[in-house]
């Protein structure tokens, strides 16, 4: 991606935003892992200056937090994320399989050749990539299936997708019945890292393979897996999952679209987190969106399902790249069918909070930034 934009384009392409948000259904803004509590730094200029202006809350819930050993699920650290909230906010929850960076969100026993003996299997492949380098005992941007419980685990392979399957068993069955479910706006079940779809480590797996080609029937294969297993399950509430494109250049509708499609089909929502400013110009040229959510929201917007979005970074009042100013990108992803709009704490603090700043450039440290106020707004509307 190139950061440098000319000034005519970036003229341009305000006054077509601003033309985009002219006709639009509500979007509902969630706060990404806001303060969660009391005693949590930041709780007071929540409450006070944040919490009045959003539709809800995104909490992350890593699988190992609630799977506490082998077998034995217990969802208490989740649900109590949210019992400092009042009972008007909408709730996310986000079930993360795998943590960024280094992974202690799987279970260490999904690792394990006993594990995949049980299964009839081999033991999980995993591998080693600059974002997910594991503990060391395998080389950067190699592949191995033993010694490192912390490496990318291939989440299409049968120890990962069984002991993840019997957990979503577990928790949809939890959330059917828990005394807050009319809260919940939507459980979007992370496929890879966070509540993500992306493969962090996909040159890794191209050669663990063979080829583009048979790591898509794998990867995308895994993700159908895991939405038609959701479906079986008998979800009360929303569910949702992300999709994906290969870090390749490959083809969108050989991976996003093809998620996209089981998912409706399963009464799934869809979303991306990747959404930034480049899919305004990849809209005005003709290539898919991040996710290739733009024409996917466009396609499915009439589907009684979350259509999600959230940014790849922190935005920038001074819209610097990927992500860029809000004022841009809110109208752009309201017009084209967002029905959630997953916002960092960040960004809100920017826009309400008086006295805050970052190295964004937001607020200079005076005033609450009211563009982005502003747009947040016209997103709500």
């Amino acid at each position: 991606m190139n950061p440098i934009r000319k000034p005519l384009t970036l003229i341009i392409l305000f006054f077509a935003t601003c033309a985009f948000a002219a006709s639009h259904a509500p979007v509902n803004i969630m706060a990404v892992n806001p303060p969660r509590g009391p005693h949590a730094p930041g709780w007071a200029q929540w409450v006070a200056d944040i919490e009045p202006h959003v539709q809800g809350v995104v909490i992350m819930c890593p699988w190992n937090q609630m799977e506490t050993s082998q077998g034995v699920y217990d969802f208490t650290s989740c649900d109590n994320a949210f019992k400092n909230f009042p009972t008007n906010l909408k709730f996310a929850i986000v079930l993360e399989p795998i943590n960024f960076n280094s992974n202690t969100a799987t279970p260490a026993y999904i690792y394990s050749a006993q594990w995949a003996k049980s299964l009839g299997a081999p033991q999980l492949d995993y591998a080693a990539c600059p974002t997910h380098p594991g503990n060391g005992s395998t080389p950067l941007n190699t592949y191995a299936h033993n010694g490192d419980v912390s490496a990318f685990p291939a989440v299409w392979e049968k120890p990962m997708q069984v002991g993840w399957h019997n957990f979503l068993a577990k928790a949809i069955a939890h959330y059917n019945s828990v005394s807050f479910k009319n809260q919940i706006a939507y459980i979007r079940v992370g496929y890879s890292e966070g509540g993500q779809a992306s493969d962090p480590c996909e040159s890794v797996f191209i050669q663990m393979t063979g080829s583009i080609t048979n790591l898509q029937v794998d990867w995308v294969g895994g993700n159908q897996a895991q939405s038609n297993f959701i479906a079986s399950q008998d979800p009360q509430v929303h569910y949702q999952m992300a999709m994906a494109c290969s870090a390749q250049g490959w083809n969108c509708t050989d991976w996003a679209d093809v998620e996209a499609a089981t998912d409706i089909a399963n009464h799934i929502g869809i979303g991306c987190e990747g959404a930034q400013y480049n899919d305004i110009q990849s809209e005005q040229n003709g290539v898919p969106s991040a996710c290739d959510w733009v024409a996917l929201f466009n396609k499915y917007s009439q589907a009684p399902v979350v259509r999600e979005l959230q940014s790849w970074t922190q935005s920038s009042v001074q819209g610097k790249m990927p992500t860029g100013s809000l004022v841009n990108l809110l109208p752009f992803e309201a017009s084209n069918n967002a029905s959630y709009v997953e916002l960092y704490f960040q960004d809100l603090s920017c826009a309400y909070i008086p006295g805050y700043s970052d190295n964004t450039g937001c607020a200079s440290g005076y005033a609450a930034y009211v563009p982005y106020q502003q747009a947040i707004t016209a997103a709500q509307q």
